[in-house]
């Protein structure tokens, strides 16, 4: 196994510790106006970011929403999503989400060789919330996956050449 580069785990114990500095209360409770995001037809408000340990989002208008996922960059999976809310009435909510994910291990090459793989996610979405306790969500994805290049494969010490 490669050791990650020096670079990214002090970038990754600066990003953390500003983070945890910088944050807010946490409440698992959403109201009308803070609704939650993840699996729903829902996005941000205008102009809010959500910083998290997996997930990071940021609402520039109120109808879309940008994010990417924390732990698969570690890994070397890069990603992002983008979310738009097209019809945003009460009680029915209705989005599309496009995403794309790249994974191209430079740290890891020679142990898998020059293996690519890409993933293009779009997902429809809608959220009927019945109450203030109660909101029913769904979604039809379709993904688009992609792979190039060869891995790498190691002969054991017995095998005959």
């Amino acid at each position: 196994m490669v050791a990650p580069p020096r670079r990214l785990l002090v970038t990754a114990g600066l990003a953390i510790g500003l983070a945890v500095t910088a944050a807010r209360d946490a409440r698992a409770h959403h109201t009308e106006e803070q609704r939650l995001t993840d699996d729903t037809a829902y996005t941000l408000q205008k102009s809010t970011v959500r910083l998290g340990l997996f997930k990071q989002q940021w609402g520039p208008w109120d109808r879309i929403t940008f994010g990417t996922y924390a732990v698969p960059w570690v890994v070397g999976f890069a990603n992002a999503h983008v979310k738009w809310r097209y019809f945003g009435g009460d009680p029915l909510s209705l989005s599309a989400s496009l995403g794309l994910s790249r994974f191209a291990p430079k740290a890891v090459k020679e142990s898998v060789g020059s293996a690519e793989l890409g993933i293009v996610p779009l997902e429809l979405g809608a959220s009927y919330r019945f109450d203030e306790r109660l909101t029913l969500s769904g979604a039809c994805c379709i993904r688009s996956s992609r792979s190039r290049g060869a891995t790498t494969r190691r002969r054991s010490m017995a095998s005959p050449r």
